[in-house]
């Protein structure tokens, strides 16, 4: 029988939640089992159209056929049998109406049973120090204890007993070829009842596919995480750059503020000096074989121009060092030689503009005299 012809039969696989279901299992099994005593007790023409809810169907492939039973702890009753052959197709589908009748997919836990036959098992003595990661050491002992390697089979495992005082394990291990159990999956998908888990037929306790949903479990966590930590580092990357457009903004702001605070200081202390200078200008000054800071000071308030203030200002001896801001230093040099009082003047060093005062930074040096 082909298996195409039975897809239309199949549901979506979107439906099933196997991690759910597992945590659930216990309870659902005692519930079927008992739902399956009353049932026991209906008519058996009424036992058709009442589906236990979370009742254990085993699916078997084998002998070319598809048998459904409804396990009951020990004890199997067979429901259907669908056979595989192309030359069986109608019948197959006929008996597969009829399953559905009883039995829905989303009602029932679906458990794929392997032929006792097909399974190799193997009683393993291992230290009991290996318990904690006892399948990743039953994976690399698989060649050394069978005849196949980790990637062409499905394994599980359950822990038989301890020998030795508690210091050695007795481990049943259970392995089949992934070929059977990957057709046998292929044909319960086709039709329509996906399994939980994959065991051996009318044994309970084996898992072949235990480790595969525990891979992806893995595998969807570290994709989480993966994409945490993508989101992450985007926000840092958008974020980072503009903390430090901001911090840079502020840290030019307050030096733009704080030079104009001096600014400010500086032009009133010439305020202030013009006034005493005019306030004291008819007092006789003390006569000295040179000019005076107060002439000097009083010749540098007339002269200068708007938008030009010293903050610096040395007089050592004859000779005059002025730092300041000007919005155009370079004519402060022919300013200070049509003054009488000085001579010789001459930068000290380059004219450097100030974009944050929108000026320009002089150190000016001159001889008080000479002409």
């Amino acid at each position: 029988m082909r298996l195409e012809a039975l897809l239309p039969f199949a549901p979506s696989l979107s439906d099933a939640a196997p991690k759910l279901q597992h945590l659930l299992r216990p309870p659902r099994e005692f519930l079927a089992w008992w739902t399956s005593e009353l049932r026991a007790c209906v008519p058996s023409r009424l036992r058709g159209i009442l589906v236990p809810p979370g009742q254990v169907i085993e699916l078997v492939v084998a002998d070319g056929a598809a048998k459904f039973s409804r396990r009951r702890g020990t004890r199997s009753e067979e429901l259907a049998r669908i056979g595989l052959a192309r030359h069986e197709e109608a019948q197959a589908r006929r008996a597969l109406t009829n399953l559905r009748r009883q039995i829905q997919p989303k009602r029932a836990h679906i458990h794929l049973g392997i032929a006792a036959g097909q399974v190799l098992r193997r009683t393993i003595d291992l230290p009991v120090s290996v318990v904690e990661n006892l399948r990743e050491v039953l994976e690399l002992e698989l060649d050394r204890h069978t005849p196949f390697r980790p990637a062409e089979v499905y394994f599980d495992h359950r822990i038989a007993g301890f020998d030795d005082g508690g210091r050695r394990v007795l481990v049943e291990l259970a392995v089949v070829q992934r070929r059977l159990a990957d057709r046998a999956l292929s044909i319960a998908r086709a039709l329509g009842y996906p399994p939980e888990r994959v065991g051996i037929a009318g044994e309970d306790g084996i898992d072949f596919l235990r480790a595969e949903e525990d891979r992806e479990s893995e595998g969807q966590a570290q994709s989480r995480a993966a994409r945490i930590g993508i989101a992450v580092g985007v926000v840092l990357l958008l974020v980072l750059p503009w903390q430090a457009l901001k911090m840079t903004q502020t840290h030019e702001e307050a030096r733009m503020t704080e030079m104009r605070e001096q600014a400010a200081e500086t032009d009133a202390l010439r305020k202030e000096v013009q006034a005493l200078l005019a306030r004291n200008r008819s007092l006789p000054l003390r006569k000295q074989s040179g000019p005076t800071l107060m002439s000097v000071l009083e010749e540098l308030a007339n002269i200068l121009p708007d938008g030009t203030w010293v903050a610096e200002l040395r007089l050592d001896g004859a000779k005059l060092s002025l730092v300041g801001y000007s919005g155009s230093a370079s004519a402060l040099i022919a300013v200070l030689e049509e003054s009488a009082l000085f001579s010789q003047t001459e930068f000290a060093s380059p004219v450097m503009p100030d974009p944050a005062l929108h000026a320009e930074r002089f150190h000016i040096v001159a001889t008080i005299g000479g002409k």
